[in-house]
């Protein structure tokens, strides 16, 4: 991977808009008018989108491994690699982690042909203090969940809305799979149940909210959690 420095990754904004893409199963309705409209725009995404093959401006890579109950499922460091081939002009934001059962991307960095930075980590902290974490001289924010390391980035670059997409939360479908993840079988929880990420997502976009008013959250789907909380986005916003 190439390394850039600050000045060439802020450059990769070409947006006052990003996208932030999660995994959840509305993202197999996105049909051409969808992407029509969101490719305006930067994009971000995380954890296993890369399985959508779907191209983004930035890409967080955090601590997916080779456990057991992901192998079977297809969730390894060669799946993660493969699926950011097609995405060749991504910029790579890599975390550095501390934490011994993981996989370290930064370690491993001629894995991938991109661009990209990497970025230390600051632990246990909230939403309301990104503005005191400059992400190159002190590290990204990691909260309860990855969103958190995400809004951190969307903070830090100046973004003046963002609009969630694939952000769902009303069940724990991933679009890739008709399967229930390992994860979700350890706390007993079926594809019908609400995600368990719900409760930590809506206090991390709430917090957003409180603590930087002068960004705009949307949902791209109206019928995701976050309506309850946030507009709805349509073209004419």
């Amino acid at each position: 991977m190439l390394v850039l420095n600050k000045e060439e990754f802020i450059n990769c904004k070409k947006s006052d808009t990003i996208c932030v893409y999660g995994c959840g199963n509305s993202i197999n309705d996105l049909k051409e008018h969808d992407f029509n409209i969101l490719n305006k725009f930067d994009s971000v995404g995380f954890n296993w989108f890369c399985k959508s093959l779907i191209p983004t401006t930035f890409y967080l890579i955090r601590e997916q491994a080779n456990i057991p109950e992901r192998v079977a499922i297809g969730e390894t460091v060669e799946d993660l690699v493969s699926g950011l081939i097609s995405c060749s002009k991504t910029c790579l934001i890599v975390h550095s982690i501390k934490l011994k059962h993981v996989f370290h991307y930064d370690k491993n960095l001629h894995l991938f042909k991109h661009h990209g930075i990497i970025l230390n980590e600051v632990r246990k902290k909230s939403v309301r203090e990104f503005c005191n974490f400059d992400l190159f001289n002190d590290g990204i924010v990691h909260g309860k969940c990855t969103l958190v390391n995400v809004l951190h980035i969307c903070y830090y670059l100046g973004y003046k809305r963002v609009l969630f997409v694939g952000v769902d939360l009303y069940d724990s479908r991933y679009f890739w799979t008709k399967s229930i993840r390992h994860n979700m079988l350890k706390k007993k929880i079926s594809i019908k149940n609400v995600h368990p990420t719900t409760r930590d997502t809506v206090n991390a976009v709430q917090d957003f909210l409180k603590y930087y008013p002068d960004v705009k959250l949307y949902t791209y789907n109206k019928k995701s959690t976050l309506s309850k909380y946030i507009g709805v986005f349509n073209e004419q916003i």
